[in-house]
């Protein structure tokens, strides 16, 4: 100032102070790294910047996604990871089931872990949880029992119709182990062990979901469905046709009952479970005995108020989060640092990039 003789700076509105990138780039950095499949490394490279200004940029002007309420309708899941960054290399998710979004991501399932991050929250806030869906593992239980007395618990019907899967598989791969003449060539193999082993997904199907399109099959030399595949396969063993039938048994439960005739039908599966003589079916009929209450519970529907249909509950949302978790593990070499990995999460799976400027 030719008056005062002072030194002002006009305000430069285009980057931050202190800062040598303008914020337009800085918003660019971020909205490219929105996308589950880029990595530090490659928006690196498009802005001309390294891999680790990349992931200094991200974490001091990215804000970390922060949910004070919980959902209403919480899936628990836990995703493998490694050991370098979770607890016995175990991740536990938490996906809001309504909005079909992750929640939270913790460096461990053990039980400690999880009160205290329960415990965060306000019983208040906790009584608002209507509903959460678990698998069959007992400190889930115990977590969703302790800290939601109000919620109701849900065994996810896939987990359990899983472990049906299982049982009749075992049996299956003990059958098929009989009819191995040693040769790696499936084709070279006796024919009861080609049928066993080429139709093992075909056996794991509900009944009603089978092809009955007649293609050519090379090593029967003949045309043939997949339907009547399945039943050659049958015939072979009286023990693999009885398990089928407990399986199609439960498939059927699962897919064509309500909550108002969950229980009776559910007691009559576990019955039959039971009283089969098969070992493997045994097992699985007392674990249905002691989670009956929660699989009861999961014939609850809701209604979806985005299209207005009944929808049932389950962990479905959370295990097309579980494929974007593994995708951000894989495509991020390996994290080893879990605060950074749980924001890129958060960002990336749920889309919302937020600054701190």
């Amino acid at each position: 100032c030719n008056k005062c003789h002072n030194t002002f700076y006009e305000p430069f509105k285009f980057a931050l102070p202190n800062c040598s990138y303008s914020l337009e780039t800085l918003y660019c950095i971020a909205n490219s790294l929105r996308e589950p499949s880029i990595n530090f490394s490659s928006v690196g490279k498009q802005f001309g910047i390294s891999y680790q200004e990349c992931i200094n940029l991200f974490e001091k002007y990215v804000a970390t996604p922060n949910y004070t309420e919980l959902p209403t309708i919480m899936c628990f899941d836990e995703k493998f990871l490694n050991r370098s960054i979770a607890k016995n290399g175990y991740a536990f998710i938490i996906v809001d089931f309504v909005n079909k979004k992750l929640f939270d991501i913790l460096s461990s399932r053990h039980k400690e872990d999880l009160y205290k991050y329960f415990a965060k929250f306000s019983i208040e806030k906790r009584k608002k949880v209507k509903y959460i869906i678990i698998d069959m593992y007992q400190t889930y239980l115990d977590v969703a029992e302790t800290f939601f007395p109000d919620a109701i618990i849900i065994v996810d019907s896939f987990h359990v119709v899983q472990n049906v899967r299982n049982a009749f598989d075992t049996i299956r791969k003990k059958i098929q182990k009989k009819y191995d003449n040693g040769s790696d060539d499936i084709d070279q193999n006796t024919e009861f062990y080609y049928l066993l082993k080429h139709n093992k997904d075909a056996l794991l199907k509900f009944y009603t979901s089978l092809n009955n399109e007649r293609k050519y099959n090379t090593r029967l030399k003949m045309y043939i469905s997949e339907r009547t595949m399945v039943s050659y396969a049958l015939n072979i063993d009286p023990l693999l046709k009885n398990s089928y039938d407990l399986l199609q048994d439960y498939y059927e439960y699962n897919k064509y009952n309500s909550i108002e005739t969950a229980e009776e039908m559910l007691n009559e599966i576990i019955l039959k479970f039971k009283l089969s003589k098969i070992k493997e079916f045994e097992d699985v009929g007392f674990t249905l005995s002691r989670w009956k209450k929660y699989i009861i519970n999961s014939f609850i529907t809701i209604i979806d108020e985005k299209f207005h249909t009944k929808r049932r509950l389950s962990n479905g949302p959370i295990e097309s989060i579980n494929s974007l978790i593994e995708k951000i593990h894989l495509i991020g070499n390996g994290f080893k640092n879990f605060p950074l990995f749980r924001k890129i999460c958060l960002c990336k799976i749920n889309k919302t990039i937020t600054f701190k400027f």
